[in-house]
């Protein structure tokens, strides 16, 4: 059923949204934004090499870009299984704009500079992991 009104989490990407949004007849409360109804079941997706991603119903595999292991939702996930993305990381942008930078932001997969400072968050400052 489609939803036109109110915020809500959507169940498959976890974020806050408002907008339209698909909500299951039969389970209560199963509420999807229209970004994770939107996204494809196969489909490329570029990062340093293209991964061809199907989408798994019973994958509970560990996040390749977030390193985060999801309980309620199913991934998307390479068909040589070594890469996996839900359904929050899936949908970020590949570029993206912040107002501390004049110059756009990149979405990168496995960083490889060894630059003490390279690896701080300028914004949250905070450390974070090359390898996600």
């Amino acid at each position: 059923m489609l939803l036109t009104n109110g915020i809500f989490k959507c169940w498959l990407c976890e974020y806050d949204c408002s907008g339209f949004s698909y909500e299951e007849e039969y389970n209560d409360g199963l509420v999807v934004c229209l970004q994770c109804t939107t996204t494809p079941h196969s489909f490329t997706y570029q990062t340093k090499e293209s991964h061809y991603l199907f989408y798994d119903v019973e994958n509970r595999s560990d996040c390749s870009a977030c390193g985060r292991h999801r309980y309620n939702e199913s991934s998307y996930i390479c068909k040589d299984g070594d890469f996996v993305l839900n359904s929050g990381c899936v949908t970020l942008p590949k570029t993206s704009w912040h107002n501390c930078d004049k110059h756009p932001l990149k979405l990168v997969y496995g960083d490889s500079n060894d630059y003490p400072f390279h690896h701080w968050c300028d914004i949250c400052e905070k450390e974070r992991d090359s390898k996600l």
